[in-house]
């Protein structure tokens, strides 16, 4: 199922036409070849401006700059489905829950009504700026070119468009809204849900405005989308519209959907089907649509449910699937399954979500659980892994030229060097990648043509300055979470520290 989302707004093209002439020159580059990839050993890629002229082993000719790839892997660059860009605390739930919220953690879901409020330390300009420009840079080192932003991390989405200018990353985003938050009782500590409607429509025009104004941005980087946040705090009215409104406006939409057990039954209370038959009923199943996580679909064991029809309904609807496979498992939650999903027919992709957002990783750890949930070594074919990484991810955004390397697609590109003692002897460059690789083994990045890592690093953003202020960001944000705690916890009891201090 194929579509192209269309760019609506100013693209500027002065810079793009002063890029010229590139050639990665000698390497094994991974080609577009009769509709799948295909890999041509000792090949020059050749770059007009900010897209692909040619794939070849003629002599490729003059050009303004010449890149050695000799003995390493061409490779497109990922396409990354879902992430949180920010610097978050995500990762500091591991060996920690809240019972209230069906072992999904949510330490930063602990406010309630009383103490939603409480906004903690404010962050100074240049944490915010750092704040934003940390993931994209991070992502960048880790083979990613093109990813999309749920909903705005750092909570400055103009301040993230510019960001977006000047990491030299590709980037869809849209500030999220919803009409509910999730809160905790101020005298049991049960779940709630917080509504304000109100809330939900100015956040939705405040989403419609930014795609408006910032759509095409950064010689077409910058893309709107739409971000209802999360299915279970959205009114069926502000879903509809927001579906209504991507179409108009021709950008993808994204909603976090079944990625919690509360939230599964909570929507079978509410409404007596499943989350994605919920979705299914509403009418927004369809190819324009990547579902945030989508784990507890019918037939998952955490769900209490028989096997439904939700995967029938999502692969003949045409969603997508973002799959998040590093933020569960180190909660115990694991998808059943990837090789499932994929022989349903759904279009699966991939999305780092939190820190760590290391691409290869999240591949990697993604082909052993599904093995593992299988029991079957042939489940997640290495083959498989990596289309998802790059086109299915591409097509989920209605980009057919994006993820591939081909005459006339967008110079998106990552070099991998594999000849390391911790890869091994290399047979089959695509295995040593996906299997034995890691992010650090990514030596140079193009976006739209333009080198943006080399030799491992940034080329503009001093990345020890991100790490710096990074520090400084996550401590404000601890300091945050303890404000808003409904029991008045210090960060010392709701972050207790692995090993005791001395």
């Amino acid at each position: 199922m194929q579509y192209r989302f269309g760019l609506r707004s100013r693209v500027v093209i002065e810079w793009v036409a002063s890029m010229g002439r590139t050639v990665i020159q000698g390497g094994d580059v991974v080609v577009w070849h009769e509709g799948g990839h295909a890999l041509m050993p000792g090949a020059h890629v050749v770059i007009e401006d900010d897209r692909v002229a040619a794939v070849t082993r003629a002599d490729p000719g003059p050009a303004d700059t010449v890149i050695d790839a000799g003995g390493k892997l061409v490779s497109p660059g990922f396409v990354n489905c879902h992430v949180h860009a920010g610097i978050d605390t995500q990762v500091l739930m591991t060996d920690k829950g809240a019972p209230g919220y069906y072992n999904s953690g949510m330490l930063f879901a602990s406010a309630s009504t009383a103490t939603m409020a409480n906004s903690g330390p404010a962050w100074t300009d240049e944490e915010r700026r750092a704040a934003g420009l940390y993931p994209q840079v991070e992502l960048l080192k880790s083979g990613v070119t093109t990813f999309l932003e749920i909903g705005g991390a750092i909570g400055d989405m103009e301040l993230f468009g510019d960001l977006v200018g000047e990491s030299g990353i590709r980037c869809y985003a849209g500030p999220g809204y919803e009409d509910a938050t999730w809160v905790l009782d101020p005298d049991s500590g049960a779940f709630r849900y917080h509504w304000d409607e109100t809330a939900g429509r100015a956040g939705f025009e405040r989403a419609l405005a930014f795609i408006e104004a910032r759509d095409g941005d950064h010689d077409g980087r910058l893309r709107g989308a739409l971000i209802p946040a999360r299915l279970d705090n959205c009114t069926s009215e502000l879903l509809r519209d927001s579906q209504a409104a991507a179409e108009t406006l021709d950008v993808p939409i994204s909603v976090h959907a079944a990625q919690a057990g509360f939230e599964f039954h909570e929507l079978l209370r509410r409404t007596g089907r499943t989350p994605i038959q919920h979705l299914h009923d509403l009418g927004l199943l369809t190819p324009r649509m990547i579902l945030g996580h989508c784990i507890y679909t019918s037939g998952h064991r955490m769900t209490a449910m028989p096997p439904g029809d939700d995967l029938a309904l999502i692969a003949t609807g045409g969603a997508a699937v973002a799959h998040s496979v590093s933020v569960f498992a180190r909660r115990g939650i694991a998808m059943e399954s990837f090789q499932r999903y994929l022989d349903a027919g759904i279009r699966m992709t991939f999305g780092t979500d939190t820190l760590p957002r290391d691409f290869l990783q999240e591949i990697r750890l993604g082909a052993y659980i599904a093995k593992i949930v299988t029991g079957d070594w042939a489940a997640a074919h290495t083959r498989d892994l990596y289309y998802t990484a790059t086109v299915a991810g591409a097509d989920a955004l209605g980009r057919a030229d994006l993820g591939r390397i081909a005459p006339g697609s967008k110079a998106d590109i990552f070099i991998a060097d594999l000849r390391k003692l911790h890869v091994g002897p290399v047979i089959d460059p695509i295995l040593a990648l996906i299997h034995e690789a890691s992010a650090a083994d990514i030596d140079t990045v193009l976006v739209n043509g333009r080198i943006v890592i080399e030799d491992g690093w940034h080329t503009s953003i001093n990345e020890a300055w991100l790490l710096d202020i990074g520090e400084r960001v996550g401590a404000k944000q601890r300091a945050t979470i303890a404000a808003r705690n409904w029991q008045g916890k210090s960060e010392d009891e709701i972050f207790p520290q692995t090993l005791p201090r001395i």
